[in-house]
């Protein structure tokens, strides 16, 4: 799709080899230079920010133990991490928004 063509919202990106999200929404979008992630894969080198939703902060200290192999402090992404009442599945026990610089 060329750059004319795209909605003023930007490029939506749907992965095929990914679970299909629960709406309609895209996996990501690609707008402004950046790109904005829904709810898959953040281990982007080039992330710059993630909202991390935890359904129980009592899994905060083991989050940070796996997250910790990922990044580092001084390249790794700014990031909030806040409790929420569920996830669209019962399955899920955290979600991760991200946004990172496009290529």
């Amino acid at each position: 799709m060329s750059q004319e063509n795209e909605p003023s919202n930007g490029k939506a990106i749907i992965l095929s080899d990914k679970a299909r999200p629960l709406a309609n929404y895209p996996h990501a979008r690609v707008a402004g230079g950046l790109i904005f992630v829904s709810g898959i894969s953040s281990r982007r080198p080039d992330n710059t920010n993630l909202t991390v939703f935890l359904v129980n902060m009592d899994d905060y200290p083991a989050f940070n133990e796996v997250y910790n192999t990922y990044f580092e402090a001084q390249t790794g992404p700014a990031r909030t991490t806040v409790t929420v009442k569920q996830l669209p599945s019962p399955k899920l026990l955290i979600e991760i928004k991200a946004t990172a610089l496009a290529p």
